[in-house]
C-alpha cells in the first residue's frame, strides 16, 4: 500500500474586467495561469503536469540501509579495549533471538492492519509478510541497545531483590488497561499493555531485578531519546505507515505514543536474557 499525501485544493477566482489596472482578459488569464502552475507544484498526479519538479526519490534499500547504520558503530566500537564488548557478542545476539520470536509473530499477525512498509523505501521480497529489513530490525537494534547497556556506569550498584507487591499491582493495572483498549478495538495500545507487564513479569520470574536498579533508570531514558530519533526517522519519511484506528492517536511528533511502550518493553526483555546469560556464565 503506497502513501500518498493529499493533494492540496486551490479555488480559482475570476477577476472582473479592469480589475487591479489590468485588462479584464488579460488579468482572469494571469491568476488563472499562477493557480494553475501552484496547483500543478503541489498535486501528486502530474498527469497532467509539464515541466521539472522535485520528487521523493525512491529508495528500495533504505531500510537495510537503516540497520546498518544503526549496527556499524556498537560493532567496531566492540572491539575496544575499554569495552571489549565483543566478548559479549554471544550473549547479546542470543538474547536478540529469544526474544525474537513472540515480537515477530505480533508483527506477522498486525502487518497490514496496525502498520504497514512503504515499498518505496524496502524491497520487493517478503519473508512471512516482512520485509527483510524487519527481521534485522529484531537483531541489529537489540544489539546496539545491548552494547548500549553493557557500557552504561553503575554495574556495581547491589541488586537489592524488589518488592513484588507494586510489581504484581503495576501488572495488573497494565492487564485491565489493556483489557479496557482491546474492547474498545485499540488493539495495538492494548498490545503493549500486555507486552510491558509480561516484561515486567519475566523481570521477576528471571531474578534480574532490573526494575529496581538505577541503570536500569538511565537506560531508559537513553531508550526514550533514541526512540525519538530513530522512530521520527521511520515515521516521516515514512518507511512504516500507521492505522490510526488501531491506536489511541496520540503522538510526539510523528510517533504514535505505542511505539515508546513498544520499544521499552522490546529492549528492556531483551536486557533481562542478556543478564540472565551473563550471571548463568558466572
Amino acid at each position: 500500500m503506497r502513501f500518498t499525501p493529499p493533494v492540496k485544493r486551490f479555488v480559482r477566482f475570476k477577476f472582473p474586467p479592469g480589475e487591479f489596472g489590468l485588462p479584464g482578459s488579460g488579468a482572469s488569464r494571469i491568476f488563472a495561469t499562477s493557480l494553475a502552475a501552484i496547483d500543478c507544484l503541489d498535486s501528486y498526479d502530474n498527469n497532467n503536469c509539464t515541466g521539472s519538479r522535485e520528487r521523493r526519490v525512491e529508495m528500495p534499500y533504505e531500510y537495510l540501509l537503516f540497520n546498518l547504520i544503526v549496527i556499524t558503530g556498537p560493532v567496531l566500537a566492540s572491539f575496544d579495549t575499554r569495552t571489549h564488548f565483543v566478548s559479549q557478542w554471544p550473549r547479546a545476539l542470543a538474547a536478540a533471538l529469544v526474544i525474537l520470536p513472540p515480537f515477530v509473530i505480533w508483527d506477522i499477525l498486525v502487518t497490514d492492519r496496525h502498520w504497514w512498509f512503504n515499498p518505496s523505501y524496502t524491497i520487493d521480497s517478503r519473508l512471512l509478510g516482512l520485509p527483510p529489513g524487519e527481521w534485522l530490525f529484531f537483531l541489529t537494534v537489540p544489539f546496539a541497545c545491548l552494547f548500549v547497556w553493557e557500557i552504561l556506569p553503575l554495574r556495581s550498584e547491589a541488586r537489592t531483590a524488589p518488592n513484588n507487591g507494586p510489581i504484581i499491582a503495576a501488572v495488573v493495572i497494565l492487564l485491565t488497561i489493556g483489557v479496557a483498549l482491546l474492547l474498545l478495538l485499540r488493539e495495538y495500545s492494548a498490545l503493549v499493555c500486555f507486552a510491558a507487564a509480561l516484561c515486567l513479569l519475566l523481570d521477576r520470574m528471571l531474578k534480574t531485578n532490573l526494575i529496581v536498579r538505577r541503570k536500569s533508570l538511565l537506560f531508559g531514558g537513553i531508550l526514550i531519546v533514541f526512540i525519538l530519533i530513530f522512530n521520527t526517522y521511520l515515521t516521516a519519511r515514512p518507511l512504516v505507515l500507521y492505522g490510526e484506528t488501531y491506536q489511541l492517536g496520540l503522538r510526539i511528533g510523528t510517533i504514535p505514543i505505542e511505539d515508546f511502550v513498544y520499544g521499552l518493553a522490546h529492549i528492556f526483555s531483551c536486557v533481562i536474557i542478556y543478564e540472565r546469560l551473563k550471571r548463568r556464565r558466572s
